[in-house]
Parts: structure tokens; C-alpha cells; sequence
């Protein structure tokens, strides 16, 4: 039996969550290896496949299947080395700001989404 208060929205806002964490920490390693010969800038996208989850949701697919799906991204982290090119401290500080503000902004929403949970359980003001 599932929790009642968790959703399928909050579980995407989760997976959201724990994968921008994972972009942190590679483009951290970007940063980090930007001096280091030979190294190749990793990226991680997940964006179109949370979309596709989401749609997959909206679509009326068994809560289940969502699920799976968003731990099965989770695991798999969809990370691609892009070949020939070397990091650009620039854009790799661009991609981490890029990112902070994504996460932050993932971070509202479940707090939004709390809130109108605790409206639902305390009854209008």
C-alpha cells in the first residue's frame, strides 16, 4: 500500500531533486578536471526523460509503472562524455548556476505542494 500523501507529482519532483544533485556533482568533476589532459566534460540530461515520465502520467499509466520508471532513471543516470571537446570553466559555471536555479526552483514547488497538503489535512483558514 502506498503513502497516502505521496503522489506521483511528488515522487517526479523527487526524482527531479536527486537527479540535479547527480548534475552537480558531475559538472563539480567538470570543474575539477578542467586542467587535466584528455579529460572529456560529462553531462547529464534528464529532462526529456522526466517529460516523458510525466507524460506517461498524465496518460493515466498505473502509479506502479510511473514509479518504476523514475527509480529505473534515477539508477541509470543517462551521463554522456562529450567526446573531442575540452571543459569551458564558463559554461561548466553556467550549467552549475543553470542548475542551482533549477533545483531551487523544484525545492518551491514541494513546498507549495506541502502546503496545499496541509491545507487538505487542516481544512481551509
Amino acid at each position: 500500500m502506498s503513502d497516502p500523501l505521496s503522489s506521483v507529482t511528488f515522487d517526479l519532483a523527487l526524482a527531479s531533486l536527486d537527479l540535479s544533485m547527480a548534475r552537480h556533482r558531475l559538472i563539480a568533476a567538470n570543474i575539477a578536471n578542467h586542467a587535466t589532459a584528455g579529460y572529456e566534460p560529462q553531462r547529464l540530461d534528464f529532462e526529456s526523460h522526466l517529460a516523458a515520465i510525466n507524460a506517461s502520467a498524465q496518460a493515466g499509466a498505473p502509479q506502479a509503472d510511473v514509479r518504476e520508471q523514475l527509480r529505473a532513471l534515477v539508477e541509470g543516470l543517462p551521463v554522456e562524455a562529450q567526446g573531442g571537446q575540452t571543459v569551458q570553466l564558463d559554461d561548466e559555471i553556467n550549467q552549475l548556476l543553470t542548475n542551482t536555479l533549477h533545483y531551487n526552483a523544484v525545492l518551491t514547488g514541494l513546498g507549495k505542494l506541502g502546503a496545499l497538503n496541509k491545507i487538505a489535512i487542516d481544512g481551509a483558514p
